[in-house]
């Protein structure tokens, strides 16, 4: 297994998160570091399916989290 770090995005700079409907192992997300910034599209192959749910539904729980957090302010 590999275990290394391809990228370290704050939770507020990642847009939106989709997993490809005909091939389910695949995921994406886009950022935006500066609004005045390009968006990056990344692209994501897993080994399986539910893999791929898993990361997309921790990501949505990072969201969630980032959003609670927020609101406390």
């Amino acid at each position: 297994k590999h275990k290394d770090l391809l990228f370290n995005y704050d939770i507020k700079h990642i847009n939106n998160v989709c997993q490809d409907q005909d091939d389910m192992k695949y995921f994406a997300f886009s950022t935006q570091t500066d609004p005045k910034a390009h968006y990056y599209a990344h692209v994501f192959s897993c080994q399986s399916k539910d893999q791929t749910t898993e990361i997309i539904q921790s990501i949505g729980q990072a969201f969630d989290t980032a959003y609670e957090l927020f609101c406390l302010q």
